[in-house]
Order: C-alpha cells, then sequence, then structure tokens
C-alpha cells in the first residue's frame, strides 16, 4: 500500500543553542523503504552545545500516517521497519453531505489506531511519529484526538509531526497558519521566523505543545525546512513547583476592549480553550498533576495529589466534572471527605484560591477533598432540562428542577464510593446542598454554607442585580477572621442592603426585569453573539478588581468558556428561585429536620440577607439542634471565598475540624 508519495524523514541535527534551527539546504534523507524508516540514533560531542529540542531517538520509532480527504480518512500504523500493523478508514462520500460526518469518521479512526499503539505499548517502550496529508476533516479530527481524553497516553511518546500537506496560498490553511504565527510571535518565542517559514507552521500544532515538530512542503516547493522548536516556558500564576513532564499553557488571553478582540475570544471559545482556561486555575495548586503528567507522584510536604477527571454517572451521556485532592496515606480517624459546590453558572475554578489550604487539611488528616460542576454547568454534561409539572405546580416544578441536580450528585457519590460527606455549597450550591442533606440525610455529616441562596421567606431582602453591578471588596488582610454573627453585625450589613435598595441604578432596574421575564443573564451574553466576551470582560475588570492582573485574565478566559458552553442547568433556575433570587420554598422553612452541624458563612458586603442564616440558626435550636452557626466574614462580598480567601479558608478549616454529632 501507497502511504505518501515522495515521503521522507528528515533528522535534525545538533544545532549550537538557538530556539529555532531552519536550514533550508539540508538535504531530505531518503527512505529506507517506502514507509520512511526513521534513521539510527546520532552521536554528539559532548562538549556541542545542546539544542532546545534536539531529540536524540533511541527507542523503536513507530509510524503513523493520516492521509484525510475531503470524503474520507485514512490512517494506518506501521512498525519501525515499516511493516504496516493495522490500516483503518472512513468517511461520508458527498463533500456538502459530509459535515461532521467526515469529521467523526476520522476521529474514530485516529481513536483505533492510539487504541492499536497502546497495544504496542504494553509490549515494551517505544516511541512514535505523525505524518499528515490532506485538507479533509479527518486531519483536524487527528489533532483533536491528541489532545483529548483518547490521546492523553499515546502522546506523551510522540517525537515528531511531519505535515506533507500542500500549501494552498490564499485558502484557509494559509489563513490559520498566519494566525498561529501571529500568536506565537506575541509569546515572545519565535519572532525570528522567516516569512516561509510563517507561512507553513500549522496552528494546531502550537496548541499540543509538542517536543519536536518537523514540517515539510509539497513537491510544489521542493524544499525541505526543518524547525525545530521549543516553546519558551510560560510563568505559571504561583509560585508552584515545576510539574515534572507537563508541558506550559499557554497565558490567558488578554480581556477584550476591541470588536476584534472580542471576536477572536468568541471563535477561539469551546471545550478545548475551557479545558485550558480551567487548568491554569488548577495549576496553581503545587500538588497538581494534569492528566498524563509524569510522574503522578504526591506532594512531598502536603502527602495529597491533585487531579480532575469526568465521573460519568448512570446516564452514559451525563458526567460531572472533578477536581479530587486525595491523601496519599489514609488514616482510619479520618474525617469524612469534603465536597465544593458552586453556585450558579459558574464552576469549581472558582475556588482556586481555597484548594491550597483545604488540600493542606486533607493530606494531614488523611481524607480527600472535591470539587465538581454542577450538571448542565461549568464543564459538565450540557444536558437538555424539561419540566412536566403544569405552570401553576410550584412544587411539583421546584421538586422536579432540584432532582436534575441532587440526583447527579448522589449518582456521582456512588461511582465515587463514598459513604458520608461535607458539603460546601456556595450560593445556589448551598441551597441544593441543604436540598440534598434533606433527601439523603444518612450521607451528609455537615453543611457549610457559604452565602446561600433561597434562604429566607421575604422576596424583598435580596439583590440579584448586584452580582452584575457591584466591584469586588476589598482591604482584605492576612489579620482578618470570620466573627461569630451577633444581631449588631447582621444589622449593619441589612443596613448597607438598605442604602443600596434606595440608590439602585438603571443597570440593576434593567436586571431585574430581564429576571422577571426569565431571561437568564448567560442566554443575554450569548444573545449578543461576538460582543459576548467584550461584555463578560466589563464583568471581570469589575468583580475581580481584587486578583492581580494575570488572576483577572485567568478567571475572565475561564469564565467566558463556560458562559457560552451550551445552555443547560441555567434553565432550572426559573423553577427555583422566583424573581428576586428567593426561594420558591425558602430553606429557612425546611431546615430544622437537619440534626447535623450547619455553619451560616456572610460577606460584610453581601446582598445575600443574613436574617435567613440567622432565623434558621434559630430554627435548629428550637427543634432540638444546637449546632448552628452563623458568621460574618470582613471585607467580602457574595463571593465570600473569593474575596477574602484567607479569612474563608482559616474557617473552613475550623468548621471541618469541628467534631461530628453522633446519634
Amino acid at each position: 500500500m501507497e502511504l505518501f508519495e515522495e515521503l521522507s524523514v528528515p533528522t535534525p541535527t545538533p544545532a549550537a543553542s538557538t530556539d529555532l534551527v531552519l536550514d533550508e539546504d539540508y538535504p531530505p534523507v531518503a527512505p529506507e523503504n517506502g514507509y520512511g524508516a526513521p534513521q539510527p540514533p546520532q552521536t554528539r560531542n559532548p562538549m556541542t552545545p545542546r539544542s532546545t529540542f534536539d531529540v536524540v531517538k533511541s527507542k523503536p520509532q513507530y509510524m503513523v500516517f493520516v492521509k484525510a480527504t475531503r470524503n474520507n480518512t485514512t490512517t494506518t500504523l506501521t512498525k519501525p521497519n515499516g511493516d504496516p500493523i493495522i490500516t483503518l478508514s472512513g468517511g461520508k462520500v458527498g463533500f456538502k453531505s459530509s459535515n461532521r460526518a467526515s469529521y467523526e469518521a476520522g476521529y474514530q479512526c485516529i481513536v483505533g489506531i492510539f487504541k492499536q499503539l497502546e497495544l504496542e505499548m504494553n509490549k515494551g517502550d517505544l516511541e512514535w511519529q505523525l505524518y499528515l496529508k490532506g485538507f479533509g476533516q479527518g486531519r483536524d479530527a487527528a489533532y483533536r484526538a491528541l489532545i483529548a481524553a483518547e490521546g492523553t497516553t499515546v502522546k506523551q511518546f510522540l517525537t515528531s509531526v511531519t505535515d506533507r500537506s500542500p500549501i494552498k496560498i490564499g485558502e484557509v490553511r494559509l489563513c490559520h497558519q498566519q494566525h498561529a504565527v501571529n500568536a506565537y510571535r506575541r509569546h515572545g518565542t519565535a519572532s525570528h521566523l522567516s516569512p516561509l517559514c510563517s507561512l507553513i507552521l500549522p496552528l494546531s500544532l502550537f496548541s499540543l505543545h509538542l517536543p519536536s515538530i518537523v514540517i515539510t512542503t509539497s513537491a510544489l516547493i521542493r524544499r525541505h525546512l526543518i524547525l525545530s522548536i521549543r516553546p519558551a516556558p510560560y510563568p505559571l500564576m504561583s509560585a508552584a513547583a515545576p510539574l515534572s513532564g507537563v508541558l506550559p499553557l499557554p497565558p490567558a488571553r488578554e480581556i477584550p476592549s476591541t470588536f476584534a478582540a472580542s471576536l477572536r475570544s468568541w471563535w477561539a471559545a469551546g471545550e478545548k480553550e475551557g479545558a485550558a482556561s480551567e487548568e491554569r486555575l488548577l495549576r496553581k495548586l503545587p500538588f497538581f498533576r494534569p492528566a498524563g503528567s509524569l510522574p503522578s507522584t504526591p506532594d512531598d510536604d502536603m502527602h495529597i495529589v491533585a487531579q480532575s477527571s469526568r465521573v460519568e454517572l448512570n446516564n452514559p451521556k451525563h458526567y460531572l466534572n472533578t477536581l479530587s485532592m486525595t491523601a496519599t496515606s489514609a488514616s482510619k480517624a479520618s474525617p469524612p471527605p469534603a465536597v465544593l459546590l458552586h453556585g450558579y453558572g459558574a464552576g469549581l475554578g472558582f475556588f482556586y484560591q481555597n484548594f491550597p489550604s483545604l488540600g493542606r487539611w486533607a493530606g494531614k488528616r488523611g481524607t480527600s477533598v472535591y470539587a465538581i460542576d454542577w450538571l448542565g454547568m461549568g464543564r459538565s454534561a450540557r444536558v437538555p432540562f424539561t419540566v412536566k409539572s403544569k405552570r401553576e405546580d410550584i412544587d411539583g416544578r421546584v421538586h422536579e428542577a432540584e432532582s436534575f441536580f441532587v440526583d447527579s450528585l448522589e449518582e456521582w457519590r456512588q461511582k465515587m464510593g463514598l459513604e458520608t460527606m461535607t458539603l460546601i455549597g456556595h450560593s445556589l450550591g448551598g441551597y441544593l446542598s441543604v436540598v440534598y442533606a434533606l433527601r439523603y440525610p444518612s450521607r451528609v455529616s455537615k453543611l457549610i454554607l457559604l452565602s446561600p441562596a433561597g434562604v429566607p421567606r421575604d422576596p424583598n431582602t435580596t439583590e440579584p442585580s448586584r452580582e452584575v453591578t457591584d466591584s469586588q471588596a476589598t482591604g482584605a488582610s492576612d489579620d482578618d477572621h470570620a466573627e461569630s454573627a451577633t444581631q449588631g453585625r447582621v444589622q449593619d450589613l441589612k443596613s448597607e442592603q438598605q442604602s443600596e435598595q434606595r440608590k439602585e441604578t438603571r443597570a440593576r432596574k434593567l436586571f431585574t426585569y430581564l429576571w422577571e421575564e426569565g431571561w437568564s443573564p448567560f442566554q443575554v451574553v450569548r444573545s449578543t453573539v461576538f460582543w459576548g466576551p467584550m461584555l463578560v470582560g466589563k464583568y471581570s475588570t469589575r468583580r475581580f478588581i481584587g486578583l492581580s492582573e494575570e488572576d483577572t485574565r485567568a478567571m475572565h478566559d475561564y469564565i467566558v468558556n463556560i458562559t457560552l458552553a451550551k445552555g443547560s442547568g441555567e434553565y432550572c433556575i426559573s423553577h427555583l428561585l422566583a424573581p428576586g433570587a428567593h426561594a420558591r420554598r425558602p430553606i429557612v422553612d425546611r431546615i430544622s429536620a437537619l440534626k447535623i452541624p450547619i455553619t451560616f458563612v456572610y460577606g460584610d458586603h453581601d446582598w445575600m440577607d443574613p436574617d435567613g442564616g440567622a432565623e434558621s440558626v434559630e430554627s435548629l435550636r428550637q427543634s432540638g439542634n444546637g449546632h448552628g452557626r452563623m458568621y460574618i466574614v470582613p471585607h467580602a462580598g457574595h463571593h465570600v471565598y473569593l474575596d477574602n480567601p484567607k479569612a474563608v479558608n482559616d474557617l473552613l478549616v475550623k468548621e471541618l475540624d469541628r467534631p461530628l454529632v453522633t446519634a
């Protein structure tokens, strides 16, 4: 079988300490057989400076060939000597009608090749090279499969990519390649590329951060350009120790201030960018290990390992995005694991400043801490939601909407094998934590509710518009600590809220009107299409003013990607909360049935009504549960855990160590 015509495999030569090796006169090495077997390992003068990615191949080099046409994708895996192992092909005849069908077929082909590669890896150490040719959707599918979960194992052993696709001046490929070069130049690592090189650097390769990239032009140019590229290390957002075997992520995009920048951000948004934006936040953890990192070892000082994953539920289309922080040595006296649950339209990445402290607690106590994205939010499955109850059946609507979330949480608990857990919920996550505890009381050991939604009865005590219009509370210091909520502190917070209500702006009135009309804030952003990222940027720069510039960009990028994702869980909100963000079935009327320790936490600039928490603590006391507490955190608003993380982290550890109630 003929694979690629005139295929050759050039071998990079040692170069003197440069990031880019360009030798237009380098002669192509004649293939040893029809499949272009790699050359034997080179010897090196020990005094010769090592180029940044001059790889000496010492392991068997398997080869994967991907030939993509408009209608079909053919993939072949060969042994180092060129003997074919497996060939897979698929597609749909008719380019206009093929659309995603051709992409999916190509994706499945390359995934099948990856599985065969894994089988070969079980027989012994190996490395492999990828050869591409053509412009069909299967070519893009090969790149995407490589960076997806299916490519986690094999991509670690990929040594080079050879692109044999002909250059098509003025067409899509050239446009994408030029954009890739421009983006790469902004990172300061390839500013001296020649114009000809700029025309042939593919966008996908930079997003993959492959160790060695060999790109050859077609016979139309008859030149072989040998590129050995190593991206300069991008600074992490913290002083976390470098991760062994993990390539750096590119920095977050600038917050768009122009339509053009907003359009670029909108175009780039998607699952891949969302995963990268989340990982930027998680890499602040010194004990976080991205998928495929080597080795996956615990932090020596903290005895903890953190990894993210998708946990599939009973329905194969349903999964919850999960961060697991697990102690390397369990203790018989360890407390139940803690689970962080985010608020409406947010994601687990919002807790990035709380993970280090909670991780240290888990490592010290020999337990685990988890954070999940609710079904239909964050990076969890965006599944459709429908309510069968009639509009006037309030209890039925509330029950169905609550079940959408808490049933998936129960399925997740079963999949994770947890007996009991402490739930730490913010805003809507706090409301749903109480609902879960009411339905599954034997599975919850404690509740810690951070500015929970849906607690009070009075519909005029909350101002959801302030979530959009308020700036981040600032002034937090290391000396801050949460204080018990005395009647005086609660009254001070109430006075501030009443003052804000009196000076409500037009923006707040517009927000309230849209809420009453059933609009989701995220639906508003998606409706603006190309202007969406710029609209989110106005929120990000105001709401996260207390963060560093780099962290603000990272949070903005994260919010853009989860906001522009398909609407799902956000549509449940109108069934749970009436206009004004008060619950149709207030928590204060239901919480007395619980017999476990419950802690309410509010910021001193919170827009949630603290009276609801105070009344709930009193309701618990009257029902015989004296384990209810309430705290006010200084210099903090509704996102209390983000505005004053030091004070909240200290409080969380204190409450997690609080003795359990024995029956």
